[in-house]
């Protein structure tokens, strides 16, 4: 050290360790200074940075993971550059704790540390060789930081096309169709999303192709497409599939970490899409067209969509205009402008009308076809005459009125329609049935005509018509429950249950009669609503029915035998020791006391 200069002994602190080197430094400059300039003020010069000349022996530290967990363990590695032996050089791995401080980590060629919690931690390693060459690297500190959370993907229900994904599309077999998913999901921290789409396991081999595909630019939406099978029998399919079968989809979307989200939407495919024609039968005024499903009845199919062709006997050709189309479940009736003449040959031609298409009565489906050339079977028939004995009976306080009349020969249905007295009638008030009765609703109280046809193939017969009138506010009067008696000699103990009137009805008490086998009588009037039980003298060896009559106030409809329970009585032995008074008609004035047996009064 003697002999050095002050630019030689920086240039070991360079290379050897600073905090050594430094103060030589320091004080050789500090005496080069006195010597050259003496009795003058030495300058200082500020200690450059040391610059580590590129063939001296370097080392540096790699740590692996650079970002580490909080618990994942680092692995410490040495880089040495310029290594001045072929043989290994010897470790020391220590953790820097500032203030001088340092801990051992071990002598090995790697070092191994691990932080349980978010925190940072300072390295640095000293390598030596047998040559006496050793250097210790920069210090290097490593931070185990909690990585960011994971917010998920979630779907935005405001998106433009949200109502239309969750709603039902329809699809037809062997055609793609498609559902737009654009702008429905997303990811909060930008990761970017991957998608897959499924359907139930037991709809899948009804499925062609499933799938996703995602625009590429803004102008190319992000599409769910869907094409179900064309080739195979799915009437063979057990069990056996609904028309329209509705197959529900599930789009999942899923970001990197494995958080996903899923969102349904349905396609509805008619796979027995339009109904088909099974018969053609004509009478004198009428072409009834029976389908082998029910078929839309509003809107009806345009009378001029249908052009009836006659062939008569002597060759000559024409057509029957059609003047009205209606609708009964699977029928189509074309009623005719003139009728057809015995003898005639008849074909049907049919055109489609997008208005009004001839489509069946379920959901979707697609419309029948035109057809040209359909024969028709003709069959001349009388038209039934007018139904007899046509009787009308309003519910109490409701809107339905029961109609029944005498079945008529020939007629293979009757045709009702109805409207309040003196108003037109409304398209919805009608009914067509097969038997000889029928319970119409009607829209309101009041007087109501109802008129009746009886029909056949070759149309419907002149009307019957009747009224009657509806009171929905009328007391729906019930008769008592439960009624039961039983004797014991000469006295028959009645009781029953109070009825649950409606709001309208007001009960206001009870009539109790005992008929005997032997035409005696005997009538109770208990003006107590709330009484359920009363006890009724009558003669020995003789049996009883008895009926319990509910009375109701004012609007209490007729007949009386809605209102009442009877119960019917055995014989019971006779107690030969009973006295029974003779009539004593001045003492009738006492109503627990007395009562009344065929007109005469009996204690």
């Amino acid at each position: 050290v003697e002999n050095m200069t002050a630019a030689e002994a920086q240039g070991f602190a360079d290379i050897h360790l600073a905090e050594r080197w430094d103060p030589v430094v320091a004080e050789l400059t500090k005496l080069e200074a006195s010597a050259s300039g003496a009795g003058t003020e030495p300058t200082t010069t500020p200690t450059p940075e040391p610059t580590p000349d590129p063939a001296a022996l370097q080392v540096s530290i790699t740590a692996s993971p650079a970002q580490p967990r909080p618990g994942e363990v680092v692995t410490l590695s040495a880089v040495i550059s310029n290594a001045p032996s072929s043989s290994d050089p010897s470790y020391t791995w220590e953790i820097d704790l500032g203030g001088g401080s340092r801990i051992s980590l071990g002598r090995a060629a790697t070092a191994s540390y691990a932080h349980g919690s978010a925190g940072t931690t300072t390295f640095l390693v000293t390598v030596s060789y047998d040559t006496g060459d050793s250097v210790t690297s920069d210090l290097l500190t490593v931070e185990w930081t909690e990585p960011a959370p994971n917010p998920g993907p979630v779907v935005d229900e405001q998106a433009e096309a949200y109502h239309d994904f969750v709603g039902q599309h329809p699809a037809r077999r062997g055609v793609k169709a498609s559902k737009a998913f654009e702008g429905i999901f997303s990811d909060p921290d930008g990761d970017e999303l991957t998608y897959s789409v499924s359907v139930p396991d037991d709809r899948r081999r009804l499925v062609e192709s499933l799938g996703t595909s995602v625009g590429a630019t803004d102008d190319e939406s992000d599409l769910l497409t869907i094409e179900m099978d064309a080739d195979d029998d799915w009437k063979a399919v057990s069990p056996s599939l609904p028309d329209p079968l509705t197959i529900r989809v599930t789009l999942t979307a899923t970001d990197p970490g494995g958080l996903s989200i899923s969102l349904t939407g349905d396609f509805v495919i008619d796979w027995e899409s339009h109904p088909a024609l099974v018969s053609a039968s004509a009478g004198p005024t009428a072409v009834a067209l029976a389908f082998d499903l029910e078929v839309q009845a509003n809107p009806a199919p345009p009378p001029d969509r249908f052009t009836v062709n006659v062939i008569n006997e002597d060759g000559s050709a024409g057509t029957v205009a059609v003047s009205a189309v209606s609708v009964n479940g699977n029928v189509v009736t074309l009623h005719l402008a003139s009728a057809l003449e015995s003898g005639q040959t008849v074909t049907l031609d049919y055109t489609h009308d997008d208005e009004a298409p001839l489509k069946r009565a379920a959901p979707g489906g697609d419309s029948a076809p035109s057809f040209t050339g359909q024969a028709v079977e003709v069959s001349i028939l009388d038209l039934p005459g007018p139904p007899q004995n046509l009787d009308l009976s309003p519910t109490p306080g409701g809107l339905d009125i029961s109609a029944t009349w005498d079945a008529l020969d020939g007629a293979t249905s009757y045709r009702l329609r109805w409207r309040q007295d003196g108003e037109d009638f409304r398209a919805g008030d009608a009914t067509t049935v097969a038997d000889a009765g029928a319970i119409i609703t009607v829209s309101g109280d009041g007087r109501w005509e109802v008129l009746l046809q009886a029909c056949n193939d070759a149309g419907c017969g002149p009307e019957a018509t009747s009224l009657a009138t509806a009171d929905s506010n009328l007391c729906a009067a019930r008769p008592p429950g439960g009624v039961a008696s039983s004797r014991v000699e000469n006295t028959i103990t009645v009781s029953w249950e109070t009825p649950a009137a409606p709001d309208a009805c007001e009960l206001t008490g009870f009539i109790v009669d005992v008929q005997g086998d032997d035409g005696s009588a005997l009538s109770l009037h208990l003006p107590d609503p709330s009484q359920t039980t009363v006890d009724m003298p009558v003669r020995e060896s003789v049996q009883y029915q008895v009926a319990v009559v509910a009375v109701y106030a004012e609007r209490t409809p007729e007949p009386e035998t809605a209102l009442q329970q009877r119960a019917p009585l055995k014989r019971a032995p006779v107690n030969l020791g009973l006295r029974v008074s003779q009539p004593a008609p001045d003492r009738c004035k006492e109503p627990q006391a007395e009562h009344r047996v065929d007109g005469r009064c009996w204690r």
